[in-house]
């Protein structure tokens, strides 16, 4: 009786769905209702409950005081819709039931991002290029000259009165003192020639000393331009010619003799050093040293006195310095270019002003940069002028024609040789890096070469504690590697076996680098680094490199866990590599709700990318349990797959699959479409879920869940009818019994010849397990 109206429930569908006029005679359902009630033999309670949910699904019942009317029913229900075409050819029938379930992907990892942060590191590098500003204080008019005092007297006291704090007045400072300064027959009433080269050391350094507090006139900056001149020409400006110096070199030659070792008949002599040592502590200095009855050889006394002169030349260059720019002074062409051709001076510390003044003028059309640029490249690698030569070389880097023109694989090449020089400072050195990368943000420029590079790692393995050196030299190697460069292995290799000794910034930055250089090529010991998938520190703050623990809820905040993840999904998807398990566990660690969310999202699609030739042991599959329905779609997509792919591979032992595994099933069969952007992943999941049911189906009996997957795959337009009737004929032969519904639903399979044989088969089977058919 049971099967009877099993078979009548299905005519009645068929009959609706070829024609629905031949079914709408009310009295034929009355009549079946009849025989149903007064039947001694009753049909079980799963057939009529089949039997009604197809009237149901084809008649809507309208309960009136006269009884139940039939009326057809348009709707059709989810659990027993139409079979697929290949089983139910009906006409005209062109609608899909299958719903389509769609996901965006929220993965995130923009490069650009990458980049903004080592610009924003580098802002805390940037060089403070600034000339130190002195306040400028009002002179007052008037003078401290006196009429009574000659040239020396008078120089001497306004000395004194600037070393002792008091400012120049107007008519000294503009008038007196450049009208003195190297002017031999303008310095009235000089006891002894000597007091010239006196006079002229206290006028330079009067000028230095109102350069960082006063505003120099014009006329005194152009007497400072002859005391620059070569010192030669400035010992004949001091002394009237080499005759006159000589004249009165071989006088104190002679006095100095006279009082060798001739204490008391050289008294009246030493009267003339006395002289001069009240004066200032300048002027009895020099005089210590002139008149000195230990040099008696007039070469030596030469020597001594160009030293002097030299003094005057460094305080003129110097006092120039500050008033061109300590208040904004301008120096005119015709002043520059007398600067200019100093710069290859013999005295370093001349020299160095000499730079200081034309760099600070550099971007004036008037100099040329060229010269200079070549000038302060040798002196870098002189180790000479280093801080005023590298200060310069930084800035023309900075402008892109200036960089265009003075820059190429040479100069970078000189340059990253001054990272192994052991008598470079620190800072030199960073201010190195920081030209070099500033030449490879250039789009037209190439990438670091094999010798380039390996003096950068030089410096990164060398330096111990400066990390902002360190961040720079990461900061090449990941500018070459964006210019599609490889990156030395041993480099790569440097890189992670340190990682776990590095602060959290210095390891943050070398994940980014490391990322960038797996976007091309392969990662050494790229397992080495799984444990930081589990580390969350990254950047806080949008403005500026602010570290700390990362947030999981702020998906745009890149962590080193993240970046890590992404590492390995560029490494999993170019190229075949062996993951450990440690790897493969860390990955699934990672995928905890508590990490950041762009690591959980690429954990998951370095676990997919993996499994394809990676076995996923259990202990992960019990994990991914949990992520197989996450709110977040990568998670649940690339679980769910890995769950499914991990779990057929599991089954395929003698050891029967858990219970928890099978109580997951049916949630694992897609009936939805499965797509992640435009990917359906629909097909692999559910192949996989159907493999794993068929390698159990002899070791396990199934509960009335899987059963659940059975009948609706069976009652709907699957492709997958033949896979699921297969898995029955083999689950029958192990005497399992079948659900009556399911019974049901393969009988009516019985009309189509492709599956008679098979659903005869598994009846049989069934009856010889004692199970009523």
């Amino acid at each position: 009786m049971s099967e009877i109206l099993c078979a009548l429930a299905f005519q009645i569908r068929n009959c609706f769905e070829n024609n629905e006029e031949n079914a709408k005679e009310k009295e034929f359902i009355h009549k079946i209702n009849n025989i149903i009630d007064e039947s001694e033999s009753k049909p079980s309670p799963e057939a009529i409950k089949f039997f009604k949910e197809t009237i149901e699904n084809y008649w809507q019942l309208d309960d009136k005081s006269t009884g139940q009317n039939l009326q057809p029913k348009l709707r059709i229900s989810s659990n027993y819709s139409r079979m697929r075409q290949k089983i139910v050819k009906t006409k005209e029938q062109n609608s899909n039931k299958t719903l389509y379930k769609a996901y965006q992907s929220e993965e995130s990892f923009n490069q650009s991002i990458m980049k903004d942060l080592f610009k924003n590191a580098n802002k805390r590098t940037e060089m403070n290029s600034a000339i130190e500003k002195y306040p400028i204080v009002l002179h007052k008019d008037g003078t401290d000259k006196s009429f009574t005092r000659a040239t020396y007297s008078e120089v001497l006291h306004l000395y004194k009165l600037a070393t002792g704090g008091q400012m120049m007045k107007a008519e000294d400072k503009d008038k007196y003192l450049p009208s003195k300064f190297l002017q031999l027959k303008e310095k009235w009433y000089l006891s002894n020639i000597i007091e010239s080269l006196f006079v002229d050391r206290m006028i330079a350094d009067i000028f230095l000393k109102i350069s960082m507090k006063q505003r120099l006139h014009e006329k005194a900056v152009r007497v400072l331009l002859n005391g620059i001149n070569s010192l030669e020409n400035v010992e004949e400006k001091i002394f009237g010619n080499v005759s006159k110096r000589d004249k009165c070199l071989k006088a104190i030659i002679k006095s100095n003799k006279a009082r060798y070792g001739k204490w008391f008949s050289g008294f009246f002599d030493r009267q003339y050093l006395l002289k001069y040592q009240n004066d200032s502590d300048l002027v009895s200095e020099m005089t210590r040293k002139i008149y000195n009855d230990c040099i008696t050889n007039l070469e030596q006394l030469k020597t001594t006195i160009a030293f002097e002169v030299n003094k005057v030349r460094y305080a003129a260059i110097k006092a120039i310095y500050y008033s061109t720019m300590t208040h904004n002074g301008t120096l005119e062409k015709e002043q520059l270019k007398h600067i200019e051709q100093f710069q290859n001076d013999n005295d370093e510390e001349f020299k160095k002003y000499v730079i200081k003044i034309i760099a600070i003028h550099a971007d004036n059309n008037n100099i040329d940069y060229k010269k200079l640029f070549k000038t302060c490249l040798e002196e870098l690698e002189k180790n000479v002028n280093v801080e005023e030569s590298v200060n310069f070389v930084y800035k023309q880097c900075l402008d892109n024609d200036r960089c265009e023109i003075l820059f190429n694989e040479d100069i970078i090449s000189r340059i990253s040789s001054l990272l192994e020089n052991n008598s470079l400072d620190e800072e030199s050195k960073l201010h190195c890096c920081m030209t070099i990368n500033k030449y490879l943000e250039r789009s037209y420029t190439p990438g670091l070469n094999m010798s380039q590079l390996k003096n950068c790692i030089f410096l990164f393995n060398d330096q111990k504690d400066n990390s902002i050196l360190k961040i720079q030299v990461l900061h090449s190697i990941f500018l070459t590697a964006s210019k599609n460069y490889d990156i030395p292995e041993y480099i790569v290799e440097t890189l992670i076996e340190n990682i776990d000794k590095f602060t959290p910034e210095i390891a943050y930055f070398v994940t980014v680098t490391l990322e960038i250089v797996s976007q091309r090529q392969s990662i050494p010991n790229v397992n080495q680094l799984s444990f930081k998938l589990l580390d969350n520190w990254g950047i806080n703050g949008e403005s500026d490199t602010l570290f700390g623990r990362s947030l999981a809820e702020n998906s745009d905040c890149p962590s080193i866990s993240s970046t890590v993840a992404k590492i390995f999904v560029n490494t999993l998807s170019n190229r075949l590599i062996n993951i450990t398990n440690q790897t493969l566990e860390h990955l699934t660690q990672a995928l905890d709700s508590n990490s950041h969310k762009q690591t959980r999202i690429l954990s998951a699609k370095a676990l997919y990318l993996a499994q394809t030739n990676h076995d996923i042991h259990e202990n992960i599959l019990i994990e991914l349990q949990e992520y197989v329905n996450d709110e977040v779609p990568d998670v649940l997509v690339y679980s769910t797959v890995v769950y499914a792919k991990g779990l057929a591979k599991l089954s395929l032992t003698e050891k029967p699959i858990m219970e928890s595994h099978f109580r997951l099933l049916p949630k694992n069969y897609v009936f939805e479409d499965l797509v992640l952007n435009e990917e359906n992943f629909t097909g692999v999941v559910n192949k996989n879920v159907l493999d794993v049911l068929l390698n159990e189906c002899k070791k396990t009996e199934f509960n009335d869940d899987i059963f659940s997957i059975f009948d609706r795959i069976l009652s709907s337009e699957s492709p997958n009818q033949d896979r699921v009737i297969q898995i029955i004929d083999h689950y029958t032969e192990m005497k399992y019994l079948l659900p009556q519904k399911t019974i049901y639903l393969l009988d009516s399979f019985m009309e189509f010849p492709q599956y008679t044989d098979q659903i005869l088969k598994i009846f049989k089977k069934l009856i010889r397990n004692k199970q009523t058919v």
